[in-house]
C-alpha cells in the first residue's frame, strides 16, 4: 500500500472513456440493487449509509469490510486500470462510499431473502395441515383396499353384474317402488298394452325419412253410471330413421333363428335394398337384417342423390346420409349380385311360407326372397315396365299377383311362372288387393280413378268397373271383419266407403279426412270398423265408421235387402258421386279425366311424391 502506484498517462479522449464505461458499470449494478430495495437516487443512498455508518460503526464495520473488499476485486479485476481511473476523477471518498453501499445493499438482500424464506416454509405447511385434514375423508392410504363383503370377479367388463337382483346391490340406496311417482306413470304411459294397436307410418320430410310407429287406443264405453268411458287416442310412440325415401312398407313376424315369433316391418325405399327393422326396440340404430340389392345400382342410385342436393340445405342432408351411410357399410352384409338393381316400390309377405317374401321393383323384375338366408329364390321377368304391385292370394300359398306400368296385371303360380294370366288396364296401376272373402276376386285400381275387380279363374274379363274417384284411387282396404266392406282412398283428398257384396259395389258414404291427397288407406285387423288415413300433409288420421248410422244400417242387412231398402242406401249421400253410381250400375260412363298432377313418379321410374310427408 505504501509503494508508489505506477502512473498511467491518459489522453482526454481515453480517460473520458473511461470514466464513462466506469459510470455504466455502477449504475447497472446500482439498478440490480433497487430491484431488491426502495428505488432512491444515488446520493440518497450514499448519504443514508454514510450516517448508519457514523452512528453504528461498530455493528457492520467487522462484518462487513470482507464484503467490500471483495468487491472492489471485482471491480478491479472487471475493468484492469478502470477503477483507479475512476478514484482520481472522482475522489477516494466517493469509491468508498460506493463500496459501502454495495455492501449494505447485499447484506439487507440476503436477510430479505432469509425472511421470504422463512415465510414461503410457514405458508407451505399450513397448507399442507390444510390439505391433510381434506384428504382425511377420502381414506387415501386404504384407496385400493377391497371391501369386505363385496366380491369382484374377474378382471374385464364380465364382473361387473354381481348381484342379481337390483336389491341385493349395496350401491343402489333407492329400491324398487321408492321412486319419483311421475317417473312410473311416464313408464306406464311409454308401456304398449295388448289392446292397443301400432299403424305404421313412412314419412319423408325436408330433412329427414323414417317411420313412425304410432299407437291407437281403441275408445272405451262409459259404465251404466257414466263412467270410466274415454274416446279414441292416437300418439307417436317412437321413429326409425331410414336411409332414403320409403315407398312401401310391408309387417312380418318371421327373423331367422328366433324361437318366437317377432314384430317386424320390411321397408322398401329408392335404394334396392330392403331393410328389415324392429318394432319392439325404441332408438334402434341398425335394421335386424338387411336383404342386399345389387351393388353397382347402390352406388348409382347414391350418386344420383348426391347429385340433386347442390349446396343447399338439401344438399347438406345429402352430403350428412352418405357420411352415415359410409359409416354403417362396415355393419351392412355384402352386395347380391341377384338383389334388385333399382328402387323396391312393393312388397308382400307371405303367410302361410312366413320365410318367403316377394318385392316388385322400378329394375321391371319381381324377386322371391328366402328370408331365412336372404337369398334370392326366384326372380320373375314377365313385365316390361316397373312393377308398382305384389299381392299373394290369401288361401293358395304359391299364387301371386303382379301389377306394373305397362297397364297390366299378371297372376300365375310361383312354381310355374311361364304361366301368365293378364289382365288390360286403362291407366298405370296403383294398387293391387285380393278379396279375402272371395279369395277369386282381386280388387285393381288405377290412376285414372278406376276399380276394377276381376275373376281370377276368367282371364281377360272383368267381373265390374267402378269409377270410385274423379282423380287417382291410390288405396284400398277391404274390412277384416265385415264382408264387403270397401274403403278407398284418392288424390281427390277424399275417403269413401262402398259396399260390394255380391259384386254389386254400391257407394255407401264418403269423407274428407283433412289428411291431403290420400296415399293410404288401411283397416284396423281387430276392429273391423276402424280405418287409419295418411296423406300429403303429413298426418295420420283415423276413421271409426261405427259412428256412422249410414254404415251400420248398410250392412246390418243383408245384401238384397239393403239394395231394395231406400233407406238403408243413404239416398242423401248419393248425389256426392254420380258418376260412380253410374258405373256401378253397369252403365257405359265414360271413365273421369285423367289425373296426370297425381302421378307420382321417382328418378329411375320408382313412384314418389312431390309433396311433403308422404304416407
Amino acid at each position: 500500500a505504501k509503494e508508489e502506484p505506477e502512473r498511467v498517462e491518459l489522453d482526454p479522449d481515453q480517460l473520458e472513456s473511461l470514466i464513462s464505461q466506469t459510470k455504466g458499470m455502477i449504475d447497472e449494478r446500482a439498478s440490480d440493487d433497487e430491484e431488491e430495495e426502495e428505488p432512491v437516487n444515488g446520493a440518497e443512498v450514499v448519504r443514508r449509509e454514510g450516517d448508519e455508518m457514523d452512528s453504528d460503526e461498530a455493528m457492520w464495520e467487522d462484518d462487513d469490510d470482507d464484503d467490500a473488499d471483495n468487491d472492489g476485486d471485482d471491480d478491479n479485476a472487471a475493468v484492469p486500470g478502470a477503477a483507479a481511473a475512476a478514484a482520481a476523477a472522482n475522489g477516494t471518498s466517493k469509491g468508498k462510499g460506493k463500496a459501502v453501499t454495495k455492501a449494505l445493499s447485499k447484506r439487507k438482500g440476503k436477510k430479505a431473502a432469509a425472511s421470504k424464506d422463512d415465510s414461503d416454509d410457514s405458508d407451505d405447511d399450513d397448507d399442507d395441515g390444510v390439505a391433510d385434514e381434506e384428504l382425511k375423508d377420502f381414506n387415501l392410504d386404504h384407496y385400493d383396499s377391497e371391501e369386505e363383503g363385496v366380491e369382484m370377479t374377474g378382471g374385464t367388463l364380465k364382473g361387473l353384474t354381481v348381484f342379481a337382483h337390483s336389491s341385493e346391490d349395496p350401491y343402489i340406496t333407492l329400491k324398487d317402488g321408492e321412486g319419483d311417482p311421475s317417473d312410473e306413470e311416464e313408464i306406464e304411459d311409454f308401456r304398449i298394452r295388448p289392446t292397443d294397436n301400432l299403424v305404421l307410418a313412412g314419412i319423408t320430410e325436408d330433412d329427414s325419412c323414417r317411420i313412425e310407429v304410432n299407437v291407437y287406443e281403441a275408445p272405451a264405453p262409459a259404465d251404466a253410471d257414466g263412467h270410466g268411458g274415454h274416446a279414441g287416442n292416437l300418439y307417436v310412440h317412437h321413429d326409425i330413421l331410414l336411409p332414403s325415401f320409403p315407398l312401401c312398407l310391408e309387417w312380418l313376424d318371421f327373423e331367422a333363428g328366433a324361437e318366437a315369433p317377432s314384430n317386424l316391418v320390411a321397408v322398401g325405399t329408392m335404394l334396392p335394398d330392403i331393410e328389415v327393422w324392429d318394432l319392439d326396440v325404441v332408438d334402434c340404430l341398425e335394421p335386424v337384417y338387411v336383404l342386399r340389392g345389387n351393388d353397382a345400382a347402390d352406388k348409382k342410385q347414391r350418386q344420383k342423390q348426391k347429385g340433386k342436393g347442390g349446396k343447399g340445405k338439401k344438399g347438406k342432408a345429402a352430403a350428412a346420409d352418405e357420411e352415415g351411410e359410409a359409416a354403417t357399410d362396415g355393419h351392412r352384409p355384402p352386395a347380391n349380385p341377384d338383389g334388385h338393381s333399382a328402387a323396391v316400390m312393393s312388397l308382400s309377405w307371405n303367410r302361410p311360407n312366413r320365410h318367403l317374401l316377394a318385392s316388385g321393383s322400378a329394375d321391371r323384375t319381381v324377386k322371391l326372397w328366402d328370408l331365412s338366408s336372404g337369398a334370392v329364390v326366384h326372380t320373375y321377368t314377365h313385365h316390361d315396365d316397373k312393377v308398382q304391385a305384389v299381392q299373394w292370394h290369401p288361401t293358395d300359398a304359391t299364387v301371386l299377383a303382379t301389377a306394373a306400368y305397362d297397364r297390366t296385371v299378371a297372376l300365375f303360380d310361383s312354381r310355374a311362372p311361364d304361366a301368365v294370366t293378364r289382365w288390360e288396364l286403362t291407366a298405370d296401376v296403383e294398387c293391387l288387393l285380393w278379396n279375402h272373402f272371395d279369395p277369386q276376386y282381386l280388387l285393381v285400381s288405377s290412376e285414372d280413378g278406376i276399380v276394377k275387380c276381376v275373376d281370377a279363374r276368367m282371364a281377360a274379363k272383368s267381373v265390374f268397373t267402378l269409377g270410385a274417384h274423379q282423380k287417382a284411387c291410390t288405396s284400398m282396404s277391404l274390412s277384416a271383419g265385415v264382408a264387403g266392406l270397401l274403403a278407398t282412398g284418392g288424390a281427390d283428398k277424399e275417403v269413401k266407403v262402398w259396399d260390394i257384396r255380391a259384386q254389386k259395389p254400391n257407394f255407401v258414404v264418403s269423407k274428407d279426412s283433412k289428411v291431403g291427397s290420400v296415399y293410404s288407406v288401411s283397416f284396423c285387423p281387430d276392429e273391423p270398423l276402424t280405418m287409419c288415413v295418411g296423406g300429403s300433409k303429413g298426418v295420420v288420421s283415423v276413421w271409426d265408421l261405427s259412428d256412422s248410422a249410414l254404415v251400420k244400417n248398410r250392412f246390418a242387412a243383408p245384401p238384397g235387402q239393403a239394395d231394395s231398402d231406400p233407406s238403408a242406401v243413404a239416398l242423401e249421400n248419393i248425389q256426392s258421386d254420380l258418376g260412380g253410381l253410374k258405373m256401378a250400375a253397369g252403365e257405359a260412363g265414360k271413365p273421369p279425366a285423367k289425373a296426370t298432377a297425381a302421378k307420382k313418379k321417382a328418378s329411375g321410374g320408382a313412384k314418389k311424391t312431390k309433396k311433403k310427408g308422404k304416407k
